[in-house]
């Protein structure tokens, strides 16, 4: 290990780090499959990358452990996810705290491979792919570029300072054209955090059983884990129609929407398998240091730590409980909203059917009562498939935002 800090010369830094990234730079083999991927012989640069958008108007609207997201400020913009690259022999060999916001290329290739799969599953369904599911981002393209950030992408100082970014944006990072994945997907709309507070009850039971269905696809469809579905990666896309349509082989099943279309984000740490190929991500360095006490932690790092007892080191494999793990942590998180601890007078909710309006603290009430059901029933399923035909085989479960299957 090559531990260099700024106790380090400036210069003896920059000329040790340049040598070694050149060096390793083309023969690092997720980059090798990230350009064939994307049919490029070389990275480009950011702005040929993104001249086919429109770049006037960016908001930052999120940093993760190697990506910061930007939104098109236009109506019906895109999302654009940048990840910072750097080849795999570097960040396991070398350590500076600005490598620490970074990550290999192998990783990232394997989020696209994902991020494109359940993509995929918005379009129309064919006869050797009879699924369908709307719970994915569609994926409109994805770059790999070199060079300094455009303006238009470059935090403010304020920016910076509140996402304690210094390490990625300083002078001391160092003098070298990193490269980065772009990814431009479709706006999905606002987190769920941002709208439960103030939402209908029975969206919140719409929000459960769309995650619980379209889980169940892309687990049939793909072998699918999300294996970090946070409350920050799921996010309400607003929807006009009064019902969400899905297909999983011959069956059609419907969800009423209550005005809105669930969007799960986010496949840095997911599984997949497409054909014979599994993509995933070796999580193990992550649950090192959890303490044995269950109790002194975090809801969030909770679900780390049961999905890591769950795979037990074997991240490679398929493991569809863990989408229920995380699926009662979604849970969690709408037990404890305002929208279910406080009563109001009035009825509807956005969208329609299944068993909407009526006095909002009788909806409340019986909302809280499905959803501690539904998380029982987490403990009690193995996949989302089995949770989804308990839920339709109990009436208790299924009398409110009502799952129909034609």
């Amino acid at each position: 290990m090559i531990r260099l800090d700024v106790s380090t010369s400036h210069s003896k830094v920059e000329s040790n780090f340049v040598q070694l990234y050149e060096q390793y730079i083309r023969k690092d083999v997720g980059r090798t499959k990230i350009l064939s991927n994307f049919k490029l012989k070389s990275s480009i640069a950011f702005n040929e990358a993104l001249n086919s958008y429109d770049t006037n108007g960016f908001d930052h609207i999120g940093t993760g452990s190697y990506a910061d997201v930007f939104r098109q400020q236009k109506q019906q913009g895109f999302i654009f996810k940048l990840i910072r690259l750097l080849p795999e022999y570097l960040l396991e060999r070398i350590q500076i705290p600005a490598l620490n916001r970074c990550t290999k290329y192998i990783d990232a290739f394997s989020e696209f491979q994902i991020s494109s799969a359940l993509s995929k599953l918005n379009n129309r369904i064919t006869k050797d792919f009879p699924f369908s599911c709307q719970m994915f981002p569609i994926i409109n393209q994805g770059y790999l570029t070199y060079g300094p950030l455009p303006d238009y992408f470059v935090l403010s100082p304020e920016e910076k300072s509140s996402q304690n970014s210094e390490n990625i944006y300083s002078d001391y990072f160092l003098p070298i054209e990193q490269e980065n994945m772009v990814i431009v997907m479709e706006d999905c709309g606002q987190p769920m955090r941002d709208v439960i507070d103030t939402a209908h009850p029975y969206v919140l039971l719409s929000i459960v059983k769309q995650i619980v269905i379209g889980f169940m696809i892309a687990e049939t469809a793909l072998e699918f884990e999300h294996r970090d579905l946070h409350s920050g990666n799921v996010l309400l896309q607003p929807c006009q129609q009064e019902f969400i349509i899905y297909q999983l082989h011959r069956k059609l099943i419907r969800v009423p929407s209550y005005g809105y279309r669930v969007k799960i984000i986010d496949t840095t740490f997911s599984r997949m398998r497409i054909k014979q190929k599994v993509y995933f991500t070796d999580l193990s360095h992550l649950f090192a240091n959890f303490s044995d006490n269950m109790t002194e932690l975090k809801m969030q790092d909770q679900c780390y730590e049961q999905m890591s007892r769950v795979v037990d080191q074997n991240w490679q494999n398929f493991y569809p409980k863990t989408n229920l793990i995380w699926i009662k942590y979604v849970i969690h998180k709408l037990l404890r909203c305002k929208a279910l601890q406080v009563s109001h007078s009035g009825s509807g909710a956005g969208g329609g059917g299944g068993g909407g309006g009526g006095n909002r603290s009788q909806s409340t009430s019986k909302v809280k009562d499905v959803l501690n059901g539904l998380n029982r029933l987490m403990d009690k399923c193995t996949n989302s498939s089995s949770c989804f035909n308990a839920i339709i085989r109990d009436h208790s479960l299924n009398d409110c935002a009502k799952i129909i299957i034609n």
